[in-house]
């Protein structure tokens, strides 16, 4: 059921919202793999998420055909953007509704009905941007009895997100040659990214540390060369290389105390298929003295799309890829790799990334 967020009156307001996941937003092109996803005109009206808004004012009369009505964005550090401002149609007398709305967590999602027209029309006339944690407060205008109107604000706002909880990241950049193999910029973007989706299952994505590590000697002398680890009778098995990445990046000062570790390195090779963007050290394919190095991630830099948050749901839910062509867990990531890619979580995986008790708290 749509969640109803009243304005005035006296029922009680949701006090929360969520971040749309755009559920049965997508179909295929059939036959044709490199334009993987298209949305359904109607999804809006579909997705579990949507919420509308109510006002309740006694003081219209019968006649009156609409309210307008604007969405205050307020962020977590208090500043306030006006989001949208929309016409309510009376649904009852003193009743005014709002169309189905969207909480979108970005701004690739915000615009993606002007890149793309004619499917999910008006998306962003329906759809309010912000994080979690920020709050939604609605103003609406008043009719004066002298038949002038006023804004008024309500006290009824709207958090975005419910229950929320933390996954810590630990950051590593290594160096080659004395330079970083990423910048700054680009690690603020990869994190930015993931926030962004993980906004959809309620969790919010934080860092303890960036940290700068010389690249061992297995690697610097062999930048091309290196693999990451080998199969070996069922089980997985790291590369010392891959180790003494490890213990590099830790004895700079990376933490592994109740964070995910994430480690930019220059390239990323197995034996079997050269030149990956990723990989995740999830905990249930190693063993022994592997198993210290677990529940962390390489991303070669520069990685393409989302594979900085694609690695993280491997490491959060020890699971596999999606064959779901609009997921961020797809496997082929870099068929899908563009910013206005669709990457969405479905419940399943949001009901397994919060399951991980050890690092999302």
């Amino acid at each position: 059921m749509r969640q109803r967020y009243v304005i005035g009156g006296n029922h009680s307001a949701t006090n929360f919202l969520h971040v749309a996941k755009w559920e049965d937003a997508f179909e295929y092109y059939p036959g044709t793999p490199t334009i993987p996803v298209f949305k359904k005109p109607d999804f809006i009206n579909g997705d579990v998420d949507r919420f509308h808004i109510v006002v309740e004012d006694a003081t219209r009369g019968p006649n009156t055909a609409h309210v307008l009505l604007d969405l205050d964005h307020i962020s977590a550090d208090g500043a306030v953007t006006n989001s949208r401002t929309w016409k309510l149609e009376m649904s009852a007398p003193g009743v005014f509704t709002s169309t189905n709305l969207l909480v979108i967590s970005d701004d690739y999602d915000y615009v993606y009905d002007n890149v793309y027209p004619g499917v999910a029309p008006n998306l962003h006339l329906r759809s309010c941007h912000a994080a979690l944690g920020d709050r939604i407060e609605a103003v609406y205008d008043v009719l004066r009895p002298d038949g002038s109107y006023f804004y008024a604000v309500t006290n009824d706002t709207a958090t975005v997100g419910a229950d929320i909880k933390t996954v810590t990241l630990s950051v590593g950049v290594m160096k080659t040659n004395g330079v970083e193999v990423v910048d700054a910029q680009r690690i603020e973007q990869d994190i930015q990214r993931t926030r962004e989706r993980f906004a959809q299952v309620n969790v919010r994505v934080a860092t303890n540390a960036v940290v700068y590590f010389d690249a061992p000697d297995s690697v610097a002398t062999n930048l091309n060369g290196w693999f990451i680890d080998w199969w070996d009778n069922g089980t997985l098995r790291m590369t010392q290389a891959t180790r003494d990445i490890f213990d590099a990046a830790a004895a700079a000062g990376l933490s592994s105390n109740e964070c995910i570790r994430a480690i930019y390195v220059p390239t990323l090779q197995t034996p079997s298929r050269n030149d990956i963007g990723g990989v995740a050290f999830m905990e249930s394919y190693y063993q022994g003295g592997d198993l210290d190095y677990a529940n962390s991630f390489f991303v070669a830099y520069p990685a393409k799309g989302f594979t900085f948050a694609h690695e993280l749901v491997h490491v959060l839910t020890d699971e596999g890829h999606s064959s779901q062509l609009w997921n961020l867990m797809y496997k082929l990531e870099a068929v899908t790799n563009t910013p206005l890619a669709p990457k969405r979580l479905t419940k399943e995986q949001e009901q397994a990334i919060r399951k991980n008790t050890k690092f999302v708290k």
